[in-house]
């Protein structure tokens, strides 16, 4: 019986594709030898997800620490010339502002279970979110906590130690295979990727849900 849900982030609640994405991009286009926004993107996310890779324990850097080494390479290999806290202010705000899901509000107000959220961005960013779209959680588990990025067990265990559920009792949902489905299942968990236009699913680990909206998780957790 399911007793908690754990839920990611970035891609899962808030839209990755957002205003603030694109004035980032075309902030780099317009300052660097990189024109192709499509490739800048690609560029831009290898970079954080090779330094959340890199980050952890003694190693680990925050999201705004990320960002300035992000921008750094920019700078070295690109040309990159901007005002980096211009830049840093876009980012923020793509944390934090960017928008909902349609599905999101449908889902935590029919959820039955206390909603946790796994997240590598900071509480701080996650709770502006919640605030402005009148959401309520039980909590934010995020990277800073256990100076750990997700797949990485640490933020897992957190959950489990703050739901005070044990891994049967849990579903995480997200949008990455690598990140939410394997982080999850390596600890136990179960595992539900969110596909919302099924592009993903013939990746999917062995012992995955997999759904293309939120809702349809719903039924999924009176029954596991």
């Amino acid at each position: 019986m399911i007793k908690a849900v754990f839920i990611d982030y970035t891609g899962t609640l808030m839209q990755e594709q957002s205003e603030y994405a694109m004035q980032m991009a075309a902030m780099i286009a317009k300052n660097s030898d990189l024109t192709n926004i499509k490739d800048i993107f690609k560029i831009w996310w290898g970079l954080i997800k090779k330094f959340e890779t890199d980050s952890y324990a003694d190693q680990y850097l925050t999201e705004d620490e990320i960002l300035t080494r992000a921008i750094a390479v920019l700078k070295q290999e690109h040309g990159l010339t901007i005002d980096t806290e211009c830049f840093r202010s876009l980012a923020h705000k793509f944390w934090s502002k960017s928008p909902i899901f349609e599905d999101v509000k449908e889902f935590f107000s029919k959820c039955r279970q206390p909603i946790y959220i796994i997240t590598n961005n900071g509480s701080e960013y996650v709770n502006v979110f919640l605030q402005d779209h009148d959401l309520h959680c039980a909590g934010i588990i995020c990277g800073d906590m256990v100076k750990a990025y997700k797949p990485h067990k640490e933020l897992f265990e957190k959950a489990l130690e703050i739901s005070g559920c044990n891994a049967r009792e849990t579903l995480h949902i997200g949008d990455s295979v690598a990140s939410d489905v394997r982080g999850a299942q390596s600890m136990g968990i179960n595992a539900c990727l969110l596909d919302r236009t099924m592009t993903h699913s013939e990746q999917q680990p062995d012992s995955c849900f997999v759904c293309s909206s939120l809702t349809e998780v719903l039924p999924l957790l009176e029954t596991i």
